[in-house]
């Protein structure tokens, strides 16, 4: 009976740890600053000109995505992502490495999904910044399947032309793929880098 006692206590006091080593608080700031960051360095984009968006004239062109706009789009996912996991893992209440790159891990994946979302729910504009937080990929994407829904009496697309769009579907793809591997990893050295902020903000 004194063993089952004991084994009880040890069971609520790991269970009250993990709570106190986990903060939702910590991953709402740190996914706020990298989609308020994203959001930002999207408009930066799009006022200078990086992410411009060739849209072809005739309806069964395929789309054109430039590099300009693609490495754009790498980068200030990768910066966001630091950015955000160094703000989750700078709140959170347990200072470990492991609870540090948990919560900017965690970050990480609420913010891409909460892109992925908006992205999904604003693909018809082009032209709005919703619709560029998750990269060439959507316009690629969408294009290709504007190709494939011929409309009456519009001229149907050539076997060229909808395996060039494609490709381009296929490449913008991998390179948002490649982006969010990236953003991962970037997050995951932003948790662990947070130590310092910490320090820094604790000595002054």
């Amino acid at each position: 009976m004194q063993t089952y006692t004991t084994d009880t206590r040890t069971t609520a006091a790991t269970a009250s740890q993990a709570r106190v080593m986990w903060s939702w608080s910590a991953v709402a700031a740190g996914t706020l600053t990298s989609l308020i960051l994203q959001v930002m360095l999207t408009m930066l984009g799009l006022g200078v000109g990086l992410i411009s968006t060739d849209v072809p004239t005739a309806a069964n062109a395929p789309i054109t995505v430039s590099t300009a706009a693609v490495l754009w789009f790498i980068a200030s996912g990768i910066f966001s992502a630091f950015v955000g996991g160094a703000v989750a893992g700078a709140l959170t209440p347990y200072a470990s490495d492991r609870s540090r790159s948990s919560h900017a891990l965690a970050t990480w994946a609420l913010a891409s999904l909460i892109v992925v979302g908006v992205t999904l729910l604003t693909a018809g504009g082009s032209a709005s910044v919703a619709s560029q937080l998750a990269g060439p990929s959507v316009n690629a994407t969408a294009r290709l399947t504007t190709m494939q829904r011929v409309q009456p009496g519009a001229p149907a697309p050539t076997r060229d032309q909808l395996e060039a769009a494609r490709k381009a579907a296929a490449t913008t793809m991998f390179v948002s793929f490649i982006g969010l591997v990236l953003g991962a990893v970037f997050a995951f050295v932003g948790g662990r880098w947070s130590e310092e902020i910490r320090d820094h903000f604790a000595d002054v």
